[in-house]
């Protein structure tokens, strides 16, 4: 289970105890003056007193440039220094008012205090970038906070003209048309938005209200519980995506930046914020920890190690070490990681993600009572974490409790829809209780997310196969083909759909041979039990029960699972009966 770690840094360098300030010179602009008085600098760190020096004094050198003020502006704003910040955009603006981005990053600074100025700024800046598809969607929602319909109707269909592509456009025309009480064009736009943007929570509830509003609550409530568990649909915004990267200097900036490479998968990224954080605060026990964390995700096991074996021989009541360390020994060492675990807990009994650990390496280890027991309790504990749900659907689906295992994998999904593994295990476990229908459309989810996984190609298949659905199941098989022209595995999976499909327009055994005599020449050798059923199927099909039975054996004598070993053998008791077997 990963950690996720959230603190707040103690600002303990002050510009007082280093002697940064501010020299006031004769010549300094009026707003340059002003904007200095609004800056506290006894409450900053020293990095960005350094940081904002040097930009008021590039300002002062040369007060007429848009450039250097927006410079300035921006190293305000990504530290929420919001009165400095609000009055260096202004200046760029004035100083250029025909460059979009000073209105543009101005509005979104007012959009919270200043919401009317907001808007205003919002509108010069999607005047001045008509291309801009970000610039258009901020200001028409602006235009329609502010109940101007006409505008925001205007500056949407303009971004749906632009943008196609994007959900933006048509969504917030269905908003407009809400919002004039008008559900069937609100209907008509919004469902253009689901096909570029199906799993927007937004788009969802959008048309839940648009349904309600026309009398169909069945598709109201459909979509209601869509947009439960859908995604936010942001819209790619280069002037902005990039401030924080770019303009923040501060121990809490490093912070977010690795925790935001951290979500991107680029722990490499993070591993090297972490360093420069330790640099700038080398004796910082939570540094020291979030460096340990992100280099166990990059795989840098012996370092991360080793700082927090460091870390607990500095300080042996840090319990946060102990669960660090617990996830990264338990791979190889259970019992190591189960003894950190427990002491961890006797340092912080609250320490509520040390017992989700603590219960999953329990399960894994066989001692699956008392992991079930630890696990139920951080998950009570942890109502609102999709990890913990999800770790007691695991082991709940160990231990044979289905029911309770199918509950928590959708707790889980309810709270994070974007957990694709839950997805997963959740597909998984329907399929077990032989809901195979369900189990498909959660398979061909996680598809949308993940089209690289020949797994769940494969687990979609057998999904539609065992639901009577042989004609979807052949062409899923088909799709898969695509991305894996070479997998073997599906080839074999499709011979076996054309030789036992229930639908006579899908079977097709003289292909199914084709494609088994192809897989025997190009894999010579011992036939695996895959390909002894699908033989023992072709032979039944064809009349010759000995020869099918003789196969079927062999299959079962190599099969351990005992859930395939039992449908084998209800395949061997089809082809005594002399009939052929189905699926």
């Amino acid at each position: 289970m990963s950690r996720k770690n959230a603190f707040i840094f103690t600002l303990s360098l002050i510009a007082g105890a280093i002697g940064v300030y501010f020299a006031f010179g004769r010549s300094e602009s009026p707003v340059l003056r002003e904007l200095r008085t609004t800056l506290p600098l006894a409450d900053l760190e020293a990095p960005l007193v350094d940081r904002l020096e040097t930009l008021c004094a590039a300002v002062a050198n040369s007060p007429g440039s848009a450039e250097t003020w927006g410079t300035l502006a921006f190293g305000c704003e990504v530290h929420d220094l919001r009165a400095a910040a609000r009055l260096a955009y202004q200046e760029a603006e004035r100083l250029d008012p025909v460059d979009p981005h000073w209105p543009y990053h101005l509005g979104h600074l007012e959009r919270l205090a200043a919401p009317e100025q907001s808007l205003a700024s919002l509108l010069r800046a999607a005047r001045l970038a008509p291309a801009y598809p970000a610039a258009l969607r901020h200001a028409g929602e602006g235009a329609l906070i502010a109940g101007e319909l006409d505008t925001a109707e205007s500056l949407f269909t303009r971004l749906a003209e632009l943008a196609p592509e994007v959900p933006h456009g048509p969504f917030g025309l269905a908003r407009v048309a809400l919002a004039r009480d008008d559900p069937e064009t609100a209907l008509r736009n919004a469902e253009i938005a689901l096909t570029r943007a199906p799993k927007s929570t937004d788009v969802h509830r959008v048309l839940a209200e648009a349904y309600r509003r026309s009398g169909r609550t069945a598709e109201a409530d459909e979509h209601h519980a869509a947009a439960e568990i859908g995604l936010s649909m942001p819209i790619a915004d280069p002037w902005r995506d990039t401030l924080g990267f770019e303009h923040g200097v501060t121990l809490h900036w490093r912070y977010e930046r690795a925790t935001i490479y951290l979500s991107m998968g680029r722990n490499d990224l993070a591993v090297e914020e972490w360093r420069k954080a330790r640099r700038e605060l080398p004796r910082s026990a939570e540094i020291e920890r979030n460096l340990a964390d992100a280099l166990g995700r990059a795989g840098q096991i012996d370092e991360a190690t080793a700082l927090y074996r460091a870390s607990i021989d500095r300080d042996r009541g840090d319990a946060q070490a102990h669960l660090g360390l617990a996830s990264i020994v338990g791979r190889n060492d259970p019992t190591e990681a189960i003894h950190l675990l427990e002491t961890a807990l006797v340092i912080d009994p609250e320490l509520h993600e040390a017992r989700g650990t603590l219960g999953a390496i329990l399960v894994s280890e066989g001692r699956t009572a008392e992991g079930i027991a630890a696990l139920e309790a951080a998950a009570t504990a942890l109502p609102d974490r999709a990890e913990a749900a999800f770790n007691l659907g695991m082991a709940y689906r160990t231990s044979g409790r289905m029911g309770g295992a199918l509950r928590e994998f959708g707790r889980a999904l309810a709270l994070d829809g974007t957990l694709v593994r839950a997805r997963f295990e959740y597909g998984a476990t329907l399929a077990m209780a032989e809901r195979y229908d369900e189990a498909a459309i959660q398979f061909a989810t996680v598809l949308v997310d993940e089209p690289d996984r020949i797994g769940v190609h494969l687990n979609l298949v057998r999904a539609l196969l065992r639901a009577g659905r042989s004609a979807d199941a052949l062409a899923a098989v088909r799709r898969a083909q695509t991305p894996f022209p070479e997998e073997p595995a599906l080839d074999l999976q499709e011979a076996w759909i054309l030789a036992v499909a229930t639908d006579d327009v899908v079977r097709d055994t003289a292909r199914a041979r084709e494609i088994s005599d192809a897989l025997t020449v190009r894999y010579p050798g011992e036939p695996t039990a895959e390909m002894l059923e699908l033989l023992a199927a072709l032979e039944a099909e064809a009349g010759d029960y000995f020869t099918a039975l003789t196969a079927i054996d062999e299959a079962v004598a190599l099969t351990d699972d005992s859930e395939l070993r039992s449908r084998r053998l209800e395949q061997r008791a089809a082809y005594e009966e002399r009939r052929p077997w189905r699926e």
